[in-house]
C-alpha cells in the first residue's frame, strides 16, 4: 500500500490531477504569486490537490468510502498504471540512455531564471537539440529532455 501512495502521491501525478480537474481555476494567490505564474506552478497544484484530499478526508470525518467515492475515477488511471508495472515516463532518463548510447555522452542541461521563469536549452553533442520553459528548473528541464528525446525518436525512425 505504502508503495501505491508513494507512486500515486508523487508531485508529478498530484499536479496532472490538479490540471485535469481544472484546479489552477479555483486557487486563490496574492498578487506576487499570480504575477509569477504560481497557479500553473506544479508545486502549488500538487499543494492544492493534497489539502482538498485531506480536507475533504477531514470534513467527512474520515470515513474512507466517502474519499473512496470523491476520488476513485481521478486516481483509478494512475493506480491501473502502478498495477500494470508500467512507469510514468521518465523523459530524463530515457534520454540519458539514447545519447549515452549513440553519441557516448549524457545530455547537458543549461538552465537560466528569467522574469520568475527558467529556460533551459539542451545541448547533445555540443549542438542545441532543444528549448523549453517552466516554472521551475525540474519543469523546464523535464519539457527540454522530451522535446530532445521526441526529435531524437524522430530522427532514428528516418534513419
Amino acid at each position: 500500500m505504502a508503495q501505491i501512495k508513494a507512486a500515486v502521491a508523487s508531485e508529478d501525478i498530484l499536479y496532472e490531477i490538479g490540471r485535469d480537474i481544472g484546479l489552477e481555476n479555483y486557487i486563490f494567490l496574492g498578487k506576487g504569486e499570480l504575477k509569477s505564474g504560481g497557479k500553473y506552478k506544479k508545486s502549488i497544484i500538487a499543494d492544492v490537490v493534497e489539502a482538498l484530499v485531506a480536507a475533504i478526508y477531514v470534513d467527512c470525518k474520515k470515513d474512507l468510502n466517502v474519499l473512496e467515492n470523491v476520488f476513485h475515477d481521478t486516481f483509478k488511471r494512475y493506480i491501473e498504471i502502478f498495477f500494470s508495472g508500467k512507469r510514468i515516463f521518465d523523459y530524463k532518463t530515457k534520454l540519458q540512455e539514447i545519447t549515452q548510447d549513440r553519441f557516448k555522452q549524457l545530455p547537458v542541461y543549461d538552465t537560466v531564471s528569467q522574469k520568475n521563469k527558467f529556460i533551459t536549452t539542451l545541448y547533445i553533442d555540443g549542438k542545441i537539440y532543444s528549448k523549453a520553459e517552466g516554472f521551475s528548473k525540474k519543469e523546464s528541464e523535464k519539457l527540454a529532455a522530451k522535446i530532445a528525446y521526441e526529435k531524437l525518436k524522430e530522427e532514428e525512425f528516418h534513419e
